[in-house]
């Protein structure tokens, strides 16, 4: 072989390599799904298949109250849902548009960076204009920044930033986002009246497995002064059983206005039904201000179970004193709120282990996610 053959034999190979290891930009970002709280799923919790249950309605006799009961007029299936739907819809809203964004050609400034668009989305009804730029921060490790533009022109602001340790297929890994309510608003207002900021974590492994936990910061998506400081979890399961950990500050015991700390544990099997537990107990601020009206060092514990399409099948209450949830459930029920039928087997969900834990992943999940990160993330990373 001459000296030019072996050259160009050389030069090929080289091509051909660097062919073979063209970095997937698109894949290192994420998608709706592997974001989405889960739990009965379809169009109630602002997903994109399935069809939502509703609860039947149940009596609620009293037996034995033991002081201050809580209300029992609330459907906690539905609203744990309803405050699903109100996080996934946020997240869908601007998270949706990476998708039409990385369709598109791609300006590359450098090897590592990556600019998608802009482009207004959605295609016929647009609200805004959007850009993506990826930059690969590492070996599969990958930082995004979405910004937004309203439709008439005008300064870009960053929607939404995060980075993504990709793992066994695109949009697939573990990493981080935050989502900025206060620039979705200054674009466009009438889609997105609300104000605050969403920060994510996340993990996903082969077969559909996924573990996310958001924390709400100063979270008003209806701009209506509501504001939430939360933090939501949730799994699913490669079996696609799912549970979520719902946070709320709700007056649950009405003896004042002053609202108690209600934890919603639930799990789900698709085509069996669910169970749950919800744990009311009062709260401390950070001026230590005690709230509520449940007495320190106690909480009402509530167990639940449903059939397969959201029919409440059995509820009762419990008043719990210096005890855990697990050993609160041997004593006796003081209130039997629903008592329909019995509970499917194969819906168990183990109480959570302790009755005021708003932090971390939901017990159980088959994977734990990334730390959520302690500032809203508004650009890419630098690493």
């Amino acid at each position: 072989m001459t000296m030019m053959r072996i050259l160009a034999a050389a030069g090929l190979a080289v091509l051909v390599g660097a062919c073979g290891k063209q970095v997937d930009f698109a894949g290192g970002t994420p998608d709706v799904d592997g974001l989405a709280l889960e739990l009965a799923g379809g169009a109630a919790e602002g997903l994109a298949s399935g069809a939502p249950g509703g609860l039947a309605s149940a009596a609620s006799p009293l037996q034995g109250a033991v002081l201050a009961t809580p209300d029992l007029g609330p459907d906690d299936l539905a609203l744990a849902r309803e405050r699903i739907l109100a996080l996934n819809v946020y997240v869908r809203w601007v998270v949706e548009p990476i998708a039409l964004l990385t369709t598109l050609q791609a300006e590359e400034p450098s090897g590592s960076v990556r600019i998608y668009g802009p482009a207004a989305w959605p295609a016929g009804t647009p609200v805004a204009n959007f850009r993506l730029v990826v930059r690969k921060l590492a070996e599969n490790r990958f930082g995004w920044r979405l910004d937004a533009q309203p439709l008439a022109g005008g300064t870009f602001k960053p929607v939404l930033a995060g980075a993504l340790n990709r793992g066994y297929a695109p949009h697939r890994g573990s990493g981080i986002l935050g989502v900025n309510l206060d620039n979705l608003n200054a674009v466009n207002p009438a889609t997105w009246p609300g104000t605050g900021f969403l920060v994510a974590a996340f993990a996903h492994a082969p077969g559909g497995a996924k573990a996310v936990v958001y924390a709400l910061v100063n979270f008003d998506p209806n701009g209506d002064g509501n504001a939430a400081n939360a933090v939501l979890a949730g799994h699913r399961t490669a079996l696609g059983v799912r549970h979520v950990r719902i946070m709320a500050l709700s007056d649950r015991v009405p003896a004042t206005t002053d609202p108690e700390l209600v934890l919603a544990h639930a799990g789900w099997v698709p085509g069996i039904g669910g169970r749950g537990f919800i744990t009311v107990s009062g709260w401390t601020d950070a001026s230590s201000v005690y709230h509520g009206d449940v007495a320190q060092g106690s909480y009402w514990l509530s167990a639940a179970c449903w059939g397969p399409f959201g029919g409440l099948l059995y509820k009762d209450w419990r008043y719990c004193t210096a005890v855990g949830p697990a050993e609160c459930l041997l004593q006796a029920a003081d209130i039997v709120e629903a008592d329909a039928a019995p509970c499917l087997p194969g819906t168990d969900v183990a109480p959570p282990a302790d009755a005021t834990q708003t932090t971390g992943p939901t017990e159980g999940a088959p994977l734990t996610p990334p730390a959520l990160p302690d500032t809203v993330p508004t650009d890419i990373p630098a690493s």
